[in-house]
């Protein structure tokens, strides 16, 4: 089976991590002839992505709102009849929208990470704003190549089939919910301990919708009830990067907050970390909290409705609050509770071992297979 992926690029992101998992594995398959297409040569996973088969595409889209689209395709084509895959998969909105031009008889998949905010169904009785027309004309434009073929839309949790549900109940698509994995050797730690430092971690983006500013506020007030040594790993870059060292500096709370900007190994933090906590606001899966949850690591996390998923009273706690006051109390009595802590930490390493890459790979296999068969 030839089997194509196509991706914006490969910085630092769970689309980008998992994509990777996948094009590892399948490429250990030997009846699998794999290729990921890539739109620029952005690489922040040299080590992941050493042994695999990567083209980067010299193709662009320009959209004109008025006036022709100055697209120029050619390369992206050429890639693909050369290699005549039988699967194309994209990853992310960007890949998505490019592989709707691709000329090719293959079974198309797409994978929705997030809630695409470039899907959301648009009218225009709201416009209200140039950027609203424009989003309006590039989803009618979406619609209109998406109609030219069936689509199985692999949704990595409840949140994110509902937003495909709402949103293409016009298109020709077929919906599936496809939960994420992880490469469980590369986390598994089965180390179940208690440290007398507390030591957190984080690892995302810098964006207002990850918040770690409530993560800081959150160490600030658990230092106000505790005189235990309390360190949080920011591991991770962004535009709200500086507004949180700014707000650590603030709180005098600086020699608490490490940040380690982006890295390459972030399961040591994990194996080290006490506790894994969470702020964001609105998240699709959570694959991060799946990776603590390998390394023996328990979550506190906000709720961010695809997360609620796999988080259950047995192997994390989920927050229904965004209250820092709150959030450092959590943490407070679950460091004392020796029974609870150890409990969550078995309940984590059990659900972790539900998300591994090999059983996830067969079952897209599985996918791939039936779509192909169908003819």
């Amino acid at each position: 089976m030839n089997i194509l992926h196509i991706i914006p690029n490969l910085t630092k992101g769970g689309a980008e991590r998992i994509c990777l998992d996948i094009a590892n594995e399948l490429q250990g398959r030997s009846d699998i002839n794999f290729l990921l297409i890539v739109l620029d040569e952005k690489n922040q996973y040299k080590e992941l992505s050493k042994n695999v088969n990567i083209v980067t595409t010299e193709s662009r889209l320009k959209l004109k709102l008025l006036g022709k689209n100055q697209n120029n395709l050619s390369h992206l084509q050429s890639i693909v009849d050369e290699f005549q895959p039988d699967i194309i998969h994209s990853h992310l909105y960007l890949a998505e929208l490019y592989s709707k031009h691709i000329d090719s008889k293959a079974k198309r998949f797409a994978h929705v990470h997030d809630n695409m905010h470039q899907l959301e169904n648009v009218s225009l009785l709201n416009i209200n704003s140039k950027a609203y027309l424009v989003k309006y004309f590039e989803r009618k434009y979406y619609d209109k190549l998406a109609d030219n073929f069936e689509t199985n839309f692999l949704c990595i949790s409840n949140d994110a089939k509902k937003f495909i549900e709402k949103n293409l109940s016009n298109c020709p698509i077929n919906i599936i919910k496809f939960p994420n994995a992880i490469n469980t050797e590369t986390f598994n730690s089965k180390d179940l301990r208690i440290r007398k430092q507390i030591t957190l971690v984080n690892i995302g983006s810098f964006v207002p919708n990850k918040s770690q500013s409530l993560l800081i506020e959150t160490v600030y007030r658990l230092k106000k009830i505790t005189n235990t040594k309390i360190i949080l790993d920011l591991i991770g870059d962004g535009i709200t990067k500086l507004d949180c060292i700014n707000l650590s500096k603030e709180l005098q709370i600086e020699d608490s907050i490490n940040f380690h900007g982006v890295i390459d190994n972030p399961e040591f933090y994990l194996k080290k970390a006490d506790l894994y906590i969470h702020g964001a606001k609105k998240e699709a899966f959570g694959l991060v909290l799946i990776e603590s949850m390998s390394t023996a690591t328990p979550v506190i996390t906000t709720d961010g409705k695809g997360n609620r998923d796999f988080m259950t009273e047995g192997n994390g706690i989920l927050l229904n609050h965004r209250d820092p006051i709150m959030f450092a109390k959590e943490i407070w009595d679950l460091i004392q509770d020796q029974d609870r802590y150890k409990k969550l930490q078995a309940g984590a390493l059990k659900t972790a071992e539900n998300y591994d890459i090999g059983p996830y790979v067969d079952r897209l296999l599985n996918l791939y297979n039936k779509a192909i068969n169908e003819d």
